[in-house]
């Protein structure tokens, strides 16, 4: 995989450890760049670039798609807005 790719992941309560841990470091071992874990409960996105905990992001999230020079912003207020 080239350095571009994302891999983002809608976190459930049965699976939250197991994404967090397992698939988060199975994915940067298949070469993705970065991977979101979408915590809809939480409101916010974990972004992470290596192994370990991410950085929490609750307002504004991008994603720099270095080989394109291209970034991709997401205001995270506005998705999460429509939820109960």
């Amino acid at each position: 995989m080239d350095e571009h790719w994302l891999a983002v992941e809608v976190l459930s309560r049965s699976s939250r450890m197991y994404d967090r841990e397992f698939k988060r470091d199975a994915y940067f071992a298949l070469g993705v760049a970065e991977v979101w874990h979408v915590d809809i409960r939480d409101r916010s996105v974990e972004v992470c670039r290596r192994r370990g905990p991410g950085e929490f992001a609750r307002d504004v999230i991008s994603w720099h798609v270095s080989a394109l020079d291209f970034v991709v912003s997401i205001d995270l207020r506005e998705i999460f807005a429509g939820l109960p």
